[in-house]
């Protein structure tokens, strides 16, 4: 392509996140179904969740230092690449023990996406306009997200796990091609020069992990919601399609959050703070629900809540890394996620099948009341 204007490869860069998402989103809320349809428990609902996540604790790291040096685009390919793998190849498996080693390759297969896009994003979108296209490009990814899970439950329904499993890989597969074609020739041509003064190591890391926190929690509730609620909505007689419709509501609520996150932008504590005390009665409402509206509520709650706190998060955490080490940031940043992804499923499980399944969220809110505590060392917010 020999059109390099930012706004073609914005656009190109969104519809590649809206692909994948939308494969994403097919067969990722059905994979605790499907493991419920295998006869898995709480526990073992928890520890699907957990393999899931916890390669993505340590691979955005590597990924991140590997876009500092390679180019992002192509490297991004490269994860795209592995997603498609991973995701058709939940189809060929048929025990719960084969859906865990798959997906810790699908925990391999994330670490390659996730930080590698969204250090491309922030990247060519300096100062002030990163919270808006990091908002963008998470507006982009839910709108997959709305139409991915209740396409996937309507053909789970229809066609079976195995053949939905496979079908979700062939939006990455557009997704894959559309990188190669469009953004990976013109991002040689647009990416910015990298500052060549020193970095402090501690600096560095201080400013990312000063939202760690935050971080852990919100992204142990999201993947608890992700990896345990929709198999006990399933026990509770609720059907694939209206799980699929209950979560494609909660993106459309991320979606509003994600494109009116920028105009809270240089008052990221402070937005923070009052975002997290919204998460934190989103998971008293989930603690207290008993019919489906109960449930809408709280998760719409939870939808807008994470949707201010990502990109919010994300550019606080970023605000002061150099533009040479953006990768390592966004890398380091994915990682604290990694954490609160993998051990928010496999904690979640086990209090759910020991003591009550809807005592994680009450936890967890209690959890989120601690983050403004976290936050008040924070400057420049």
């Amino acid at each position: 392509m020999l059109n390099t204007s930012p706004k073609r490869i914005y656009t190109s860069i969104y519809l590649t996140a809206f692909l994948y998402a939308l494969g994403y989103g097919v067969s990722v809320y059905l994979i605790p179904l499907y493991a419920t349809a295998l006869r898995a428990n709480y526990y073992e609902l928890g520890l699907i969740g957990m393999v899931g996540n916890m390669l993505y604790i340590f691979f955005p790291i590597l990924a991140g230092w590997l876009s500092d040096k390679a180019n992002k685009a192509y490297l991004l390919a490269a994860g795209l690449a592995l997603n498609i793998i991973a995701t058709a190849s939940i189809s060929l498996t048929n025990t719960v023990l084969e859906l865990l080693i798959v997906r810790i390759m699908g925990g391999f297969a994330l670490g390659f996406y996730w930080p590698v896009i969204e250090a491309l994003v922030a990247d060519i979108s300096p100062g002030l306009a990163r919270v808006s296209k990091i908002g963008s490009f998470g507006a982009a990814t839910t709108m997959g997200m709305i139409v991915g899970p209740p396409l996937g439950g309507v053909l789970a329904q229809i066609l079976g796990f195995k053949a939905t499993f496979l079908l979700a890989s062939l939006p990455m597969v557009t997704a894959l091609a559309l990188m190669l074609v469009y953004v990976a020739p013109c991002y040689k041509r647009v990416v910015q020069v990298a500052d060549s003064s020193a970095s402090s190591p501690t600096f560095f890391l201080k400013s990312v992990l000063g939202v760690a926190p935050l971080v852990v929690i919100y992204s142990a509730f999201f993947s608890t919601v992700v990896s345990i609620l929709p198999g006990y909505l399933s026990l509770l007689g609720y059907t694939a399609t209206q799980i699929g419709v209950l979560f494609a509501l909660v993106s459309g609520a991320r979606i509003v959050a994600l494109l009116s996150s920028h105009k809270v932008g240089g008052r990221e504590v402070l937005a923070l703070t009052f975002f997290s005390l919204t998460l934190a009665l989103s998971c008293i409402i989930i603690f207290l629900a008993e019919a489906l509206i109960s449930f809408i509520l709280g998760l719409v709650v939870m939808g807008v809540s994470i949707g201010f706190i990502f990109p919010l998060s994300f550019t606080l955490a970023l605000k002061e890394v150099e533009q040479k080490m953006l990768g390592r940031g966004v890398g380091v940043y994915e990682s604290i996620l990694g954490v609160g992804f993998a051990g928010g499923p496999i904690f979640s499980g086990f209090i759910a099948e020991n003591i009550d399944p809807k005592a994680p969220y009450l936890i967890l809110g209690l959890l989120c009341l601690l983050i403004p505590l976290s936050l008040r060392k924070i400057k420049g917010g």
